[in-house]
């Protein structure tokens, strides 16, 4: 037994096979068809929000790990999603950042994971994946999930203020410098 196939995979291609032994190769059987690259640390954390995305919501679960094959752990301040590869770059410590709690932090974790995946589905549709058109409605997705499983969370209103600043260029991260704007 050396392949997620036999352990709860739904396979049914050559693909899915060598896909389910690649992740056997990296213990990655957890969340099918997503491996997961990084520290111990920071495989933890990944499986901790996609953990807690999928008791949320299997529906945004299911978007997730069918819009991302991988999520690897990156050196500080390289961070971005790879559309064509389907893979997400993720410059993250080993530990929590300050000020935000576990259960927040976790959250938050899995709203990104939701985010990054839109980009990837943008881009198979033949849809904008970048700039202000993808990101607009990425974080337009990222606000709609977090309406359904957690319209609690404080992410809420900061993807709201996002939406009603992201024509903004000073407040358009993904063009490098930034600062964040909340008017």
């Amino acid at each position: 037994m050396d392949n997620c196939c036999f352990v709860g995979w739904q396979c049914a291609t050559d693909n899915d096979w060598h896909e389910g032994f690649q992740a056997y190769q990296t213990n990655q059987c957890k969340h099918p068809g997503i491996a997961l690259e990084g520290s111990p640390g920071f495989i933890l954390q990944m499986e901790q929000a996609l953990d807690l995305l999928q008791s949320l919501s299997p529906k945004w679960y299911q978007y997730v790990i069918r819009g991302l094959d991988r999520i690897r752990q990156t050196p500080q301040g390289i961070i971005g999603v790879h559309v064509g590869g389907r893979h997400f770059d993720l410059s993250y410590a080993d530990d929590l950042p300050p000020g935000r709690d576990f259960y927040e932090h976790t959250l938050y974790t899995g709203t990104v994971f939701i985010h990054e995946a839109c980009h990837v589905y943008r881009y198979e549709a033949g849809l904008q994946s970048g700039g202000l058109e993808g990101e607009r409605a990425c974080v337009e997705t990222e606000l709609a999930a977090l309406l359904e499983y957690a319209p609690d969370s404080p992410e809420v209103e900061n993807n709201r203020r996002v939406l009603a600043n992201i024509h903004r260029p000073e407040c358009q991260w993904w063009w490098g410098e930034y600062k964040t704007c909340y008017d």
